[in-house]
């Protein structure tokens, strides 16, 4: 049942964008910096330190009589999924961050499928501390809010129908 929690944020802030409309580009940026924020200091405050203390406890029952040099490889997991991100950014041209352009009335009924399975791949990656932290849903939920009521503002204004949207 958490699992739903960021789905049914991504929906409320969906509903939100059609109702309140926002148009000013400054309160979507705070939006932005908000919730790239609050990902970042979840990050930091809680993921990063309980990784690196779970892989140092991997280590801890390996004791006979004589030391090794452990080479801890989470760093290199860290740079490879930091990596990652910076491609599928690159796919999705920066709609997670806010920066959507979508072309003309020629393109707006059609779906944009690579910045779709780009924001696919983003939100799978983060929402897979929720297998093993269920109280990490809440905190992608409050993530994804923000991003849902830019992403549909962006899309409604450039002219994206509402069935492509949602």
């Amino acid at each position: 049942m958490i699992y739903l929690l960021p789905l049914l944020s991504v929906i409320l802030g969906y509903g939100v964008a059609l109702i309140l409309k926002p148009s000013n580009k400054k309160n979507l940026k705070l939006l932005l910096a908000f919730s790239g924020s609050f990902l970042l200091s979840l990050t930091v405050m809680h993921l990063l330190p309980e990784v690196y203390e779970s892989s140092l406890h991997a280590h801890d029952g390996h004791e006979h009589g004589h030391e090794h040099a452990h080479n801890n490889p989470i760093g290199l997991f860290i740079m490879a999924g930091i990596i990652f991100q910076i491609i599928l950014e690159y796919f999705s041209k920066g709609a997670e961050h806010g920066h959507v352009h979508v072309h003309g009335d020629a393109h707006a009924n059609r779906m944009p499928w690579l910045l779709f399975i780009s924001l696919c791949l983003h939100a799978l990656l983060e929402g897979m501390p929720v297998s093993h932290h269920h109280d990490m849903a809440w905190g992608i939920a409050i993530h994804h809010f923000p991003i849902a009521i830019i992403l549909t503002a962006f899309f409604v204004n450039s002219g994206l129908n509402k069935a492509a949207i949602m």
